[in-house]
């Protein structure tokens, strides 16, 4: 990704009961997103399986107000590593959400990183994604544990 002013991170992990595989088709799969992430209307890639350059249709909700956004698949290595960036906007937010999945304890480690990258105007976007990341993450991870049992 490009570098065009402040960087901000989300990162959270969530330990989850079941095997990588299992988990990286759960969250990968476009039924599924908008059942544990309260943020997503709904998440449609161009073709599933995705694969390295899909792309991704959306539509989230953060803090009430509805936006539409597409991002591509720039890694894809199933069932350990994915990660998307965004296409449409690019501004005044771009986004790069990379998930891992990784075998802990006869479960999965999964872990969320989000890059929030902005220029000096977007910053107040920035920050407001970034809380909205931060509260999809809180609500979903329980909703994500009671989906995979």
């Amino acid at each position: 990704m490009t570098t065009l002013g402040r960087l901000r991170t989300v990162r959270e992990v969530i330990l989850l009961h079941s095997p990588p595989e299992r988990v990286f088709w759960f969250v990968l799969h476009p039924d599924n997103v908008p059942k544990y992430d309260p943020s997503f209307v709904y998440w449609r890639p161009e073709e599933y399986p995705p694969r390295l350059g899909t792309h991704n249709h959306m539509k989230t909700k953060i803090f009430g107000m509805s936006m539409t956004a597409v991002s591509k698949f720039v890694e894809w290595d199933p069932p350990r590593r994915a990660a998307v960036e965004s296409v449409r906007p690019t501004w005044p937010v771009r986004l790069r959400v990379t998930h891992t999945y990784e075998p802990h304890d006869g479960g999965t480690r999964f872990t969320y990183v989000a890059d929030i990258q902005t220029g000096t105007a977007g910053q107040p976007f920035g920050w407001l994604v970034e809380r909205a990341l931060r509260r999809a993450i809180r609500l979903g991870a329980p909703r994500l544990r009671e989906l995979l049992g």
